[in-house]
């Protein structure tokens, strides 16, 4: 068996609920500092801190057989002028390998809430949809990928 994950292999799965293989997943997180200004010098005494922000991306093929979450169900929301969204809860997201020796979760996301939603599609290629989130943590799981 490979100790290399593929899109063939890993899984992308939503508080729980299956989505589909995930053909690509991608993100990060950035760190915001703010520079601490002394006078009568033109360099920073030093860089703080102040916030951090994530990004989470995943371009998934659906299985037929699997229920979307609740979370990826985009509606005509006119009714409530779009409450869904306000009051959005955070949820989590774990890319897994579901086969061979390496099993285990790769990448977790904590916190996400759906930013964009698309589809792509072709002759010859499978269906994908594409999902973008922004988020509060994200943990590449370092241990578990080692041992």
């Amino acid at each position: 068996m490979s100790d290399i994950i593929s899109g063939g292999r890993a899984f992308l799965t939503l508080d729980g609920v299956s989505l589909g293989y995930a053909a690509g997943v991608s993100g990060g997180q950035d760190v915001a500092y703010q520079p601490v200004d002394v006078l009568n010098d033109l360099y920073p005494k030093e860089q703080i801190a102040v916030g951090i922000t994530v990004r989470f991306q995943a371009n998934f093929i659906r299985v037929l057989t699997s229920k979307y979450a609740e979370s990826l169900r985009v509606t005509d929301d006119r009714s409530n002028a779009g409450s869904k969204y306000l009051l959005q809860q955070g949820f989590n997201a774990v890319v897994e390998d579901r086969l061979g020796e390496g099993k285990g979760k790769f990448i977790s996301a904590f916190g996400l809430k759906l930013a964009t939603r698309n589809f792509d599609t072709a002759a010859r290629t499978l269906f994908t949809e594409n999902a973008s989130f922004v988020g509060i943590a994200l943990d590449f799981n370092d241990e578990d990928a080692a041992a």
